[in-house]
């Protein structure tokens, strides 16, 4: 396993540099130093051990990626093409700026609080929580949170990500227009097998 030691004397600088780096501590080192620390850093597929990460005080660079219910559709969460998609996609993003991606059951609020609680996450991102359940978690964690798809009766008093249905449809239509299809069968779920609340 190579060490911060190896990666400083490959890099020709200081290992509290190339610590530095990976803990995102940057104002003082150039960007020129800062590329040749990344290169070598992915050349050599180094992983930081998290216990030394949490405990450098630099937060544990763990973003929880809630999911509020076990089953979507019929079938287990992550099974879902939307859900898993954005699952993906958040993992290979937060990899891409050296975060770390941990998925949390969240049906159950408590469980939430003490995973995110334990592991001293940075930040979480929720999929299918209710206006309700969010100030829940809000009042018995202090984190910040970004609600994926809800959308509240009122004016909103979180930070959401709207997904917006009807622009994609039309986009849809029109793709498949194009085409030259000109007949559609939409299909759509009943009320009764909504996910919508």
């Amino acid at each position: 396993m190579i060490r911060l030691q190896d990666i400083a004397e490959m890099a020709g600088v200081s290992r509290t540099i190339v610590s530095n780096v990976i803990n995102g501590n940057t104002k003082r080192v150039s960007q020129e130093t800062i590329d040749k620390i990344t290169a070598i850093l992915k050349e050599q597929n180094y992983v930081p051990h998290m216990g030394s990460v949490m405990l450098s005080g630099h937060g544990s660079r763990i973003i929880g990626v809630v999911l509020g219910f076990h089953y979507a559709h019929g079938m287990q969460s992550l099974q879902d093409p939307f859900v898993g998609e954005l699952v993906g996609t958040i993992q290979m993003e937060t990899e891409e700026k050296g975060y770390y991606v941990m998925l949390i059951g969240g049906e159950n609020i408590q469980n939430v609080v003490d995973i995110a609680s334990k592991w001293n996450v940075e930040g979480l991102i929720i999929l299918g929580y209710t206006e309700e359940q969010y100030r829940k978690l809000s009042r018995k964690l202090n984190k910040k949170m970004i609600l994926i798809d809800a959308y509240p009766e009122g004016a909103y008093t979180f930070q959401n990500v709207g997904v917006d249905d009807y622009s994609g449809g039309y986009q849809i239509g029109e793709y498949l227009y194009s085409c030259g299809y000109e007949k559609a069968l939409f299909v759509a779920e009943t009320e009764q097998d909504s996910d919508y609340y």
